[in-house]
């Protein structure tokens, strides 16, 4: 065997024997400093969390499997799914020095009440579905977004109210028409329910936000949503109502 075909190979084996040998613990190191994962267990190579915690959010039973070629290029790439009921997930996660994160065919389910969505107020029920394709953050600010969020079964617990269900798709990842830094772009339609909604969701600066759009009532809406309505102020022709909201995550 070739010089040029051994030193490759030894240093494949070393990289593939430390990742079988070493405690989960390795790979906790490489974390955001923001995330904690309490009870490790496993190996490197095949791990798991008991609980993860990222602020007020905890996910029970986070499982990873790295893959071996990117940790030849100081990248920690890994399967990730989580076994926790409440949120079921799994994505391929990708962690790069300096702070760089890419999660590849995200699929997820949340609920609105966990403490993931602060953008929505409190005491709504529901299901939020992820599936992105490509979610990339660069020192926590989310820097490119494709894919679609689907909430389902939006409904407010007190006083009683359902708002229905709604889509917002990002078609690509970056980019937009306005000139600057680079901005995302999601489109907002709704699915069923008492209202008809159309809007945009633009993101900047990677965590600068502004939803706006319009929304009228479909028939038996309901007077109770008809008067909330009301304080977006007068409507259109159509019956269409503008509204807008900005803020930061």
């Amino acid at each position: 065997m070739s010089t040029r075909l051994l030193y490759p190979l030894l240093a494949l084996l070393f990289v593939l024997t430390v990742c079988v040998r070493l405690p989960a613990r390795w790979v906790i190191a490489a974390l955001p400093a923001a995330i904690e994962c309490e009870l490790p267990s496993g190996s490197a190579w095949n791990g798991a969390c008991g609980q993860l915690r990222a602020g007020t959010i905890t996910l029970e039973g986070l499982r990873w499997q790295l893959h071996l070629w990117p940790l030849l290029r100081a990248h920690l790439d890994a399967d990730v799914r989580s076994a926790d009921p409440r949120i079921p997930a799994q994505a391929l996660v990708s962690l790069a020095p300096g702070g760089h994160v890419v999660v590849r065919d995200l699929d997820a389910e949340v609920p609105v009440d966990s403490g993931f969505l602060p953008v929505l107020p409190s005491g709504w029920n529901g299901r939020l579905q992820l599936a992105f394709s490509v979610v990339e953050l660069e020192a926590g600010r989310l820097q490119a977004l494709q894919g679609t969020a689907t909430a389902r079964q939006l409904a407010r617990r007190n006083p009683a109210m359902a708002i229905g269900s709604y889509e917002l798709r990002f078609d690509r990842a970056t980019g937009g028409a306005e000139p600057g830094p680079a901005m995302i772009v999601g489109e907002l339609r709704d699915l069923d329910g008492p209202l008809m909604v159309s809007g945009r969701l633009a993101i900047r600066n990677g965590s600068d936000y502004e939803l706006a759009g319009q929304l009228s009532a479909r028939a038996g809406a309901g007077p109770e949503l008809t008067k909330l309505m009301e304080f977006l102020g007068p409507a259109d022709a159509q019956g269409r109502r503008p509204f807008s909201l900005t803020g930061t995550f």
